[in-house]
């Protein structure tokens, strides 16, 4: 089974790029008609183009596959069409745990595996996700607990 939080982030993609071009837009506009601007209103259209950019650059697309052994993650800018190399690939039986935590805007995919000494936690920013992509992603999470409870029977 494979969920994904592909449509939010994109969504947002194109509306924070859309943003972008309107602000540039209208800086070039405001410097032909008035020929000179404010260096704070300067100031203030860079810093806000740059926080824009910045955050292009950071989102990510969370990609989570399960097949019948391994669990893979994977992740992808918005605007990028290259392959999707596995960020994390791990079989299911090293799995501890894995949930969602929502956070103030976003929310997280967190994994817990173990390692030879302990367990390690990853954690995945998946942003703000709609109803559907939630219940995707707790479905998926589901079909995990089921799993590591089938093992737990079958090794008792």
């Amino acid at each position: 089974m494979k969920v994904d939080n592909r449509r939010s982030v994109q969504i947002k993609a194109y509306i924070l790029s859309f943003i972008l071009l309107l602000e540039i837009l209208l800086v070039i506009s405001s410097q032909i008609v008035h020929k000179r601007m404010d260096e704070l209103i300067v100031g203030a259209g860079i810093l806000f183009s740059l926080v824009i950019i910045w955050k292009l650059i950071r989102f990510k697309i969370v990609i989570l596959d399960i097949s019948e052994h391994i669990v893979s993650i994977k992740t992808r800018h918005p605007f990028s069409r290259s392959i999707n190399f596995p960020q994390m690939e791990v079989p299911l039986h090293k799995i501890f745990s894995c949930h969602l935590k929502d956070e103030l805007l976003t929310t997280f995919l967190i994994v817990n595996i173990h390692t030879k000494n302990n367990v390690r936690s990853f954690y995945y920013k998946l942003g703000i996700l709609s109803g559907k992509s939630a219940n995707d992603f707790k479905k998926v999470l589901e079909i995990l607990k089921t799993y590591k409870k089938e093992q737990m029977g079958s090794e008792g």
